[in-house]
């Protein structure tokens, strides 16, 4: 297990010459909102996040704001200059994620040296929670029009991993697109006809057992959780998820949004999947073409959906076939904190 590089008590009295450093609280979130999209905007993102979506994420389920969070402000308090939080709230911790910002106006002053080490620091804890021969790794992502995080990473030992996760897009012409039918011995229905909200998420749980990540949770622990995000009253809206049904199985689904969070004027692909026992069958396509109808019919030039670029079900070659392209990507880095038994599904 590696042990943190800097002093993080000599670095905080450094610091605190010029900022305030505490845990973010809930008010901080217009604050954040400011922060995050100031440094999204500086590499090149044009999308916003908002206070509220904000507010949403930082108040999950499981999910402790204040033992999970570092930020630093104006000593005013009245701007945020950088944040920093630790994302371990699995039952499995094996794989905890740092998720970070910087102001455009204070890089170069080592205050994401710092928090890195902030968060490894705090992340060993997970050592507590994890079985005693689970291979642990620490992981980050970069936008990877961001060459200082590059630096960054390589320079506390984390290791480009190859993957990409990508955010795919897809602007509709004035033409309908294609209401697929469906396919031979299957049916389409919404959510709004069969209303069952636990049926979805079990399908969804089922066609991502195999993807890179997913760690086996109690089914209600990880239903709780899902609930907490696709079923937020704002957004939810069972007519637009479809599924095509072999009898009463869901043989493949895809869960749409309205709205992208952070691109208002984009429909979004929430969830898309295929139970194994369909796949190679056509249904990703059609569920797929089904989202981009759907949407289109409700006013969206614009589709997105977000997808791992090296998916180990080949999910991105569906979504280029479709038309979609790349709009940005998000490099992963880890680094192993114990060799072991990996308790995820990478490969």
């Amino acid at each position: 297990m590696t042990s943190p590089t800097y002093d993080l008590e000599t670095l905080t009295k450094q610091f605190e010459q010029e900022v305030i450093i505490r845990p973010a609280v809930m008010d901080d979130a217009q604050k954040a909102s400011d922060l995050f999209n100031a440094s999204n905007h500086h590499f090149g993102d044009d999308g916003n996040e908002s206070a509220e979506l904000i507010r949403s994420e930082w108040g999950e389920v499981d999910y402790d704001l204040g033992a999970s969070s570092l930020a630093f402000f104006t000593k005013d308090e009245q701007q945020m200059v950088a944040f920093q939080e630790v994302i371990d709230y699995s039952t499995v911790p094996v794989r905890p994620r740092f998720l970070g910002h910087v102001h455009p106006d204070y890089l170069g002053r080592g205050i994401g040296t710092y928090l890195l080490n902030w968060a490894e620091t705090l992340a060993q804890r997970v050592f507590d929670r994890v079985p005693n021969d689970a291979r642990v790794v620490f992981t980050l992502g970069r936008d990877s029009r961001n060459p200082y995080n590059h630096d960054l990473f390589v320079a506390h030992d984390y290791l480009p991993t190859g993957q990409a996760w990508q955010k795919m897009l897809i602007e509709l012409t004035d033409d309908t697109p294609q209401d697929p039918p469906a396919l031979e011995g299957l049916r389409w229905v919404t959510m709004t006809e069969i209303n069952d909200t636990r049926k979805a998420y079990a399908a969804h749980r089922d066609a991502f057992h195999d993807h890179r990540g997913f760690i086996a949770e109690d089914f209600e622990v990880m239903y709780k959780r899902w609930s907490g995000y696709m079923l937020d009253e704002k957004t939810y809206d069972p007519s637009l998820w479809f599924m095509l049904m072999d009898g009463d199985t869901i043989a493949g689904y895809s869960y749409n949004l309205l709205e992208n969070d952070t691109h208002p004027d984009e429909g979004y692909v929430g969830q898309l999947g295929v139970l194994p026992a369909y796949r190679q069958r056509g249904v990703g396509n059609a569920v797929l073409l089904k989202a981009f109808h759907e949407l289109w019919k409700r006013g969206k030039r614009k589709v997105s959906l977000y997808v791992d670029g090296s998916s180990l079900t080949g999910a991105n070659r569906l979504y280029t076939g479709a038309g979609m392209q790349v709009k940005e990507s998000y490099a992963s880095y880890e680094k192993e904190m114990r060799a072991g038994v990996e308790y995820s599904k990478q490969d």
